[in-house]
């Protein structure tokens, strides 16, 4: 394409505004880190979140981003609580479990069991909010 040199200038100040307008928008991606999902910012790098465990919740999570050009961190504190408590109860269900392959005592493996009943209720119920998160 054949520009004229005086106007070479004007287009090279257009693409210039074109591009400076184009890097202020949060750009976020989603990268997975071994078992778990990253939301990070595809120009700096830096990460927003981190150890999520399902990609739903950060594709969500960066789609948002991306329809309201602003990071909400109402919503990322929201997530973080729940991915907080997701690991917290699946480390003490296996946790629990490993419990109940090892004791001999019949009153702790009752006590144990129920317990692991109820950490896995509440796992349950938090990855049901993370998968619609």
């Amino acid at each position: 394409m054949n520009i004229p040199t005086k106007n070479k200038k004007a287009v090279l100040e257009k693409l210039e505004n074109i591009t400076s307008n184009v890097s202020k928008k949060p750009i976020y991606v989603v990268k997975k880190d071994g078992e778990s999902y990253s939301v990070i910012h595809y120009i700096s790098k830096k990460i927003l979140i981190s150890d999520v465990p399902f990609a739903k919740p950060a594709k969500n999570l960066a789609n948002d981003i991306h329809k309201f050009k602003k990071v909400n961190p109402e919503k990322i504190k929201r997530l973080t609580a729940y991915i907080d408590s997701y690991y917290k109860h699946y480390n003490d269900a296996i946790f629990y479990k490993h419990t109940l392959k090892t004791t001999k005592d019949p009153e702790k493996f009752e006590i144990v069991e129920a317990r692991l009943d109820m950490t896995l209720a509440y796992l349950r119920c938090v990855r049901d909010t993370l998968a619609n998160f």
